[in-house]
């Protein structure tokens, strides 16, 4: 992604003081379809992001409330799935950038802005389900289906005959 893209996700941390500021962002479909990866192609809402910036580190907080257009997985049918999650990621200064977990980072002090378009971006994607269900049918039982969260239990456990194999030899 090329920040410049994005100068409105653009966050100039060298002009905040060390207080806690606040950031609203407008989500639309030609945000999401911007990413060429994105599993969202239509979708509007907001972000919030709440920077607390101190001397040595940064906590930024997102709220990200999105309804996106989902295609069922059964019945090819379009349909709005609500979006609403809440995402943290510290960064401490330090000498260079170096990602420590996901939601900790140390970026160089000399850093004067971070985008945060792809963060947003990546939260919301991954905020999609496994398994898009429209609404109508996912209160009913689909024994049609690919995938089942149920495993079926037969009652008998088959043994892999060259495990059995291997089981003789131990003895």
């Amino acid at each position: 992604m090329d920040s410049k893209d994005y100068r409105e996700f653009e966050i100039n941390i060298m002009q905040l003081d060390n207080s806690r500021h606040e950031f609203n962002f407008e989500l639309d479909t030609a945000f999401f379809q911007s990413f060429p990866e994105s599993l969202i192609e239509n979708g509007k809402g907001k972000a919030f992001l709440a920077i607390e910036k101190s001397e040595t580190m940064m906590q930024f907080d997102f709220e990200i409330k999105l309804r996106v257009e989902l295609v069922c997985d059964v019945s090819l049918e379009k349909f709005d799935h609500p979006i609403d999650l809440k995402k943290e990621i510290i960064f401490k200064f330090g000498d260079e950038y170096k990602e420590l977990s996901e939601d900790l980072r140390v970026i160089p002090g000399s850093t004067a802005s971070i985008n945060v378009a792809e963060f947003i971006y990546e939260f919301a994607n991954l905020a999609i389900p496994m398994k898009k269900i429209h609404p109508k049918l996912a209160e009913e039982d689909r024994p049609d289906l690919a995938y089942s969260d149920e495993v079926e239990d037969s009652g008998e456990e088959e043994i892999d005959p060259r495990w059995e194999v291997l089981k003789k030899l131990k003895k």
